[in-house]
């Protein structure tokens, strides 16, 4: 949506294209650290850790570390 927006308003193509190319890397690096937190919480929950703990060290909602909870228990 970012690079659509872009597209209305920039009309230099070279400043274009590098705005493209932040906002990829910023999505990116978002899903980097989900994927991250993910494995956080996954070991959170092997050592024990209350869901409501998890959910405040790793900013996941608690939902998402029930259903981790029932991934790693099988």
């Amino acid at each position: 949506m970012l690079g659509l927006l872009a597209e209305k308003f920039i009309k230099d193509p070279d400043a274009l294209k590098r705005l493209k190319e932040l906002i990829n890397m910023g999505i990116i690096a978002e899903m980097i650290a989900h994927d991250r937190d993910i494995e956080i919480a996954k070991n959170m929950l092997r050592d024990g850790m209350g869901i409501s703990a998890i959910s405040r060290y790793t900013g996941l909602d608690e939902e998402t570390i029930r259903n981790l909870q029932l991934e790693t228990a099988s």
